[in-house]
C-alpha cells in the first residue's frame, strides 16, 4: 500500500506570535465592558445618583436578573481570551480559520445591526440625539470589537490552501509513486522494470512516462 502526502487546507504561519499590543487592546475593551457592567449595579442596588439613571442602561427587553447574569458570562469568556493572549498560549492563541471566519462574520453582522440600531433610535428621538439612551448600543459596539478583533487575529495567522499537486506540495516527503517491488536506479532515476506497472490512477497523473526524478 503507498503513502501519499496530502496538503493541509491552511497552513499556520510558524513562528510568529501575538504582539503585546493586541493582549493590552483586549484587556481595554474587556475593562471598559466591566465599567459598564459596575456602573449599573451600581445604579440598580445602591441607586447612585452621580450616574445615569437606569433606563438609560438598558433596553428593559429582559430582566435585569438575567441581564446581568449574560454579562457575567461575557466578562468569564472575553477573560479568558485576555489571559491566553497575555501568556501567548492557550486555545484562543492558536490560529483557527473556523472560530476567525465566524468571529468575524458574526461581528460585522452584530456590528452593523447596532449601528442601524443607533441610526434609528437617533431618528425617533431627536430630543436625545447624541447620546441619549445610546449607553447599551456604545457597549455592544465594545463587543462587537472584541470579537471582530481576536477574529481577524486567527483570519491573519492562515494561508490560503495550497494549489500544488499533492506530490509537489512544498514541505511534503517525497514517495514513490509505484508499488512496493524491485526498482533499478541509474543515473539518478528510479525505473520500475518492465513486469511492474503503474497503476492506474498515477498513470493518468503522470502520464507514460516510467520515470520520476529522485
Amino acid at each position: 500500500m503507498w503513502s501519499e502526502s496530502r496538503p493541509e487546507k491552511t497552513r499556520q504561519i510558524r513562528g510568529e506570535e501575538p504582539p503585546r499590543i493586541f493582549a493590552a487592546w483586549l484587556w481595554f475593551l474587556l475593562t471598559l465592558f466591566c465599567l459598564r457592567v459596575i456602573g449599573q449595579m451600581l445604579v440598580a442596588f445602591l441607586h447612585v445618583s452621580f450616574l445615569p439613571p437606569m433606563e438609560e442602561w438598558y433596553s428593559g427587553l429582559i430582566p435585569y436578573p438575567w441581564l446581568l447574569m449574560s454579562q457575567f458570562f461575557i466578562i468569564l469568556v472575553f477573560g479568558k481570551v485576555c489571559i491566553d493572549f497575555t501568556r501567548r498560549e492557550g486555545f484562543f492563541v492558536v490560529p483557527r480559520p473556523t472560530l476567525g471566519s465566524g468571529l468575524l462574520t458574526f461581528g460585522s453582522v452584530y456590528l452593523a445591526a447596532m449601528v442601524i440600531r443607533y441610526v434609528i433610535r437617533m431618528s425617533l428621538y431627536p430630543h436625545a440625539r447624541w447620546v441619549g439612551g445610546s449607553i447599551p448600543i456604545f457597549f455592544h459596539w465594545i463587543i462587537a470589537g472584541f470579537l471582530l478583533s481576536v477574529g481577524g487575529y486567527h483570519w491573519s495567522r492562515i494561508r490560503p490552501k495550497s494549489k500544488k499537486h499533492p506530490y509537489l506540495a512544498a514541505g511534503a516527503s517525497w514517495h514513490t509513486p509505484f508499488p512496493p517491488g524491485p526498482t533499478d536506479v541509474r543515473d539518478g532515476f528510479r525505473r520500475c522494470p518492465q513486469d511492474v506497472g503503474p497503476d492506474k490512477k498515477v498513470a493518468e497523473l503522470m502520464g507514460s512516462t516510467s520515470e520520476v526524478r529522485i
